[in-house]
């Protein structure tokens, strides 16, 4: 799945600067570490629904991240 993101993410950086892709992983890198916590406390571990919602919130969060990054830049 990350190769499928290798060109797109290069183009992003160029267009946008690094701080896009940063701000981007750096939001996904969180709302999956609060994911893992939250599924850690109420289910003791991970189940194919918490695996596709914590995708989910990955990757509004990387959105969410570039989109703050874009407008502040």
């Amino acid at each position: 799945g990350a190769a499928w993101c290798v060109i797109p993410l290069a183009v992003a950086a160029r267009a946008q600067g690094s701080a896009f892709v940063a701000a981007g992983f750096l939001a996904s890198a969180l709302a999956f570490l609060a994911m893992q916590r939250l599924l850690a406390r109420r289910l003791q571990g991970f189940t194919g629904d918490g695996l596709g919602a914590t995708q989910q919130m990955c990757e509004l969060a990387f959105y969410f991240g570039a989109a703050c990054a874009v407008g502040a830049g």
